[in-house]
Parts: C-alpha cells; sequence; structure tokens
C-alpha cells in the first residue's frame, strides 16, 4: 500500500482553511478505533457532538466519506486522517473494515456498476438523426461566422485609429467585444480579448504586447476564415481557440497513449465562482507532456487520479492538434510510486527550440511545459527575480514574489530542475525537483 505525502495530501484540501484544520487535527489524541486495509482507511474523531464522526478513504482512488455535517469537500476529518496515515502508521490497526466502511464500499461500487450500465445504454440508444446534428453544425457555424466578420471590422478600425486609444478607455470597452463573441458562440476568441484589457495598463513594453496579442487573434480570424483550406489537425486547432469543443466520450473511444506517467507539476486556478486544475504529466517511454484539466464549482472535490510528485501506469487519450497536449485519463492501472527523477532540457536554448517547434505546429499554444536542468534561482542588479541556467543564460520568473522565495528556500543557492510554463517571454515555475526529491511549489494565498 503506497501512503502519498504530506503535501500530496494537503492538494487535495478545497481551500487553505480547511488544510489548516487537517494539520491540527492530524493527531491520536483526537482519534479512536483507527484501522487500515490494502483499500481503505477509517477511524472516529470526537467533534462537538455527542457521537463521534466516522471518516473512511478509498486509498486508491482518493474519495472520502465522513458523517459530519461539513459541506467541503474532502472535509478537515478525512484530510486529517489520511495525514495521520502518512505520519503515524504504526498508531492504525490493520484489520477487517467494520460494517460502516464496507456499506459505504458497497454503495460506491454499486453507483459505478450503475453509472457503466447506463453508460452502456447511452452507447445501444439511438444516436441523434444525423440530419437533426448537421443542422446544428450548420446554424452554431454561420453565427460564429456572422459574429467573426463584426469583430474583425471593430479590431481594423482599432488598429487604424492607434493603439494609444486604448489607453483612455476601460475595461468595459473590451467586455463589450467579448460579450458579442460569447453570443456569436465564440467563447474562445472572447476570453483572448478579455486579456488584452489589462495590457494597456501593464507598463514599459505595452505596445509590443498589445500588439502581440491582436495579432494572435487576427491570424486566428484568418484562419477560420480559411478553415477549409488548412492541414486537418490545424483546423482542430483553429476550432479549439474560437470556441468549439469535442466529445469526450467520442475521444475516449479512440486507442490511447499506455505509458508510465510521472505527474511532474499541478496548478489551481481560482474563479470567481469556480476552481480549474491543471495537472501536468510527462510519459516517461513516449518522452513527451499532457496536461489534464479538472473544474469544479464551489468547494467540490477536484480531480484526485494524480498526485504531485507520484507515477503512475495509465492510458491517456489526446484530443486531436497539430501539436497535442491536452488529453483525458482513459486508464489507470497499479499502483502509484515516488516520482525517481524530472527529465528535462540541459540548458533554455534547446528548451526554446522545443517551445519554437510547437508553437510553429499550433501558434495558438499560449504556454509551454518545459523542465530545465541545472538552474538557479536568483535576484538580478534590478531586483527582478530570474532564473539561470548552466550556460549563463537567464529567464524572468513569473508569478508571485513568494513562488519566487520558495525557489530560492528549496534550492539553497544549488542548481535544481525547475518545471514550469514558458509563455514567449516569462518562465513560469511550478515544481522543483531537488537532491532526489519532487517538490511542489505552493500557488495558494
Amino acid at each position: 500500500m503506497t501512503i502519498p505525502s504530506f503535501e500530496q495530501i494537503l492538494s487535495l484540501a478545497p481551500d487553505d482553511s480547511a488544510a489548516r484544520a487537517a494539520k491540527d487535527l492530524a493527531t491520536t489524541r483526537k482519534w479512536s478505533r483507527l484501522g487500515f486495509n490494502e483499500v481503505a482507511t477509517w477511524g472516529e474523531c470526537q467533534g462537538s457532538g455527542a457521537d463521534p464522526y466516522r471518516t473512511q478513504i478509498d486509498i486508491q482512488q482518493n474519495a472520502f466519506k465522513c458523517t459530519c455535517p461539513s459541506r467541503k469537500f474532502p472535509c478537515k476529518h478525512g484530510l486529517a486522517l489520511f495525514l495521520l496515515l502518512a505520519k503515524e502508521r504504526d498508531a492504525f490497526t490493520s484489520t477487517e473494515a467494520p460494517e460502516w466502511v464496507l456499506t459505504w464500499f458497497a454503495q460506491r461500487h454499486a453507483r459505478e456498476g450503475k453509472q457503466k450500465r447506463s453508460d452502456q445504454d447511452d452507447e445501444r440508444a439511438t444516436p441523434p438523426a444525423p440530419v437533426a446534428q448537421a443542422k446544428r453544425a450548420s446554424k452554431r457555424q454561420a453565427n460564429v461566422k456572422a459574429g467573426l466578420e463584426d469583430f474583425d471590422r471593430w479590431l481594423q478600425d482599432l488598429v487604424r485609429r492607434g493603439l494609444a486609444s486604448t489607453q483612455s478607455e476601460n475595461y468595459v470597452f473590451w467586455e463589450n467585444q467579448a460579450k458579442h463573441l460569447v453570443d456569436a458562440q465564440a467563447p474562445g476568441i472572447a476570453r483572448l480579448v478579455r486579456e488584452c484589457a489589462g495590457t494597456p495598463a501593464s507598463g514599459n513594453g505595452w505596445q509590443e504586447r498589445l500588439m502581440r496579442q491582436i495579432s494572435q487573434i487576427y491570424l486566428l480570424l484568418e484562419a477560420n476564415s480559411r478553415l477549409e483550406t488548412l492541414p486537418g489537425e490545424l483546423q482542430d486547432d483553429v476550432r479549439t481557440a474560437v470556441g468549439f469543443t469535442q466529445s469526450q466520450e467520442e475521444l475516449l473511444a479512440e486507442p490511447g497513449v499506455a505509458d508510465t506517467w510521472a505527474t511532474v507539476g499541478q496548478t489551481i486556478e481560482y474563479g470567481e465562482r469556480f476552481r480549474v486544475q491543471r495537472t501536468w504529466l510527462y510519459g516517461k517511454r513516449a518522452e513527451r507532456h499532457a496536461i489534464l484539466l479538472s473544474f469544479a464549482a464551489g468547494t467540490a472535490q477536484l480531480d484526485t487520479n494524480f498526485l504531485p510528485g507520484s507515477e503512475y501506469d495509465a492510458e491517456l487519450v489526446f484530443f486531436p492538434s497539430a501539436a497535442p497536449l491536452r488529453a483525458l485519463l482513459k486508464i489507470k492501472t497499479g499502483q502509484p510510486s515516488v516520482m525517481s527523477e524530472m527529465p528535462g532540457f540541459s540548458s533554455f536554448e534547446p528548451a526554446l527550440d522545443y517551445y519554437s517547434k510547437v508553437i510553429s505546429k499550433n501558434p495558438w499554444s499560449e504556454r509551454v511545459p518545459m523542465a530545465i536542468n541545472d538552474v538557479q534561482p536568483k535576484i538580478s542588479h534590478d531586483g527582478t527575480f530570474i532564473v539561470r541556467d548552466s550556460e549563463r543564460c537567464e529567464a524572468e520568473l513569473g508569478g508571485s514574489d513568494l513562488l519566487a522565495w520558495q525557489m530560492i528556500a528549496v534550492s539553497g543557492g544549488r542548481p535544481v530542475t525547475a518545471f514550469g510554463e514558458w509563455d514567449g517571454e516569462i518562465f513560469h515555475p511550478i515544481s522543483l525537483f531537488a537532491e532526489g526529491g519532487f517538490q511542489r511549489l505552493e500557488r495558494r494565498g
């Protein structure tokens, strides 16, 4: 039985307050009936009520169940029980699970079987009439075409007026166009337009940055207007960038890439009503990266199939692309193991060659994953945080100052392997591999 590390367990927390509370509860004096076997662990924690809370974890699936009234998932009790198992295994009795744990497992298996039968029934069901599908697709294509033609005229008017005019405009100026694009069923371009809003106020060099953003959008408009003349995989990239989606059910029916996938990085972005988890994997045999996206509203749990710093035998299916990166999990088998290494480029030069190849295939790849060996995080003479490779080439670090200080603290002035995303100008660090161990860089405030 492989138990995740403290850091990996805390990465499952829905927020920082749950993580802090779990640390306080992870002590044996607050728990009774602690037990475990190869697939589960359980225990009882005395709360404010008369009866203790019954907490249980499916270790293989990182699934939690607790009788406490918390609406967070996993709750502080589930996290605390997992932390306690990781640090004090001897406090747990290896025994047969009690009835309440067995009942939960039986219910989980029943739900999984019901879902599988439902999926099979859906597959046997009569698919929508091809004529109706074609009509819907044709209608959306017409909406997108009309919306993009209007936006094209707006964009050309903007360039004719000059980029300096945007400094007198507020966020509404860009948001109105983004809303029109959403109405035209082109949400991908709407997002790119919203990202332009803050650029005129971003300091020195804003003109070049805004022009690059506008040029990328214009290239997308031109590519979409000539979609049928493009190679098939590039057509997929254009449609994805515009905002068209692909059925995940259809994609999972395709053959996948089986490999030992190392979880080399994971980030969580917080929106007003939802969270987006980006999990970067590296296939050890295929020598390629993959990104898995998970979305959760409120305190719902994000995907826990891949914990940072672990390796898994799994099969992934990649979304069609000229430079495929995004993928879906198809099958995961066996038990995870601790990541033993993080392969990377010897310096920034070959890494940037790789970046240029990806961009040449898919110009709308916003950030490209890369790991660089033997780099040192430093503070430059002007106070900027940078990372320097073995050939003394330097790159500016993205993210908060706290993130950069974490890198400096972990490295201790020694060379490390840094994994992150390169956006064409800045290296955005996500994790480190130092002295034979994986270190996730904490981004949550």
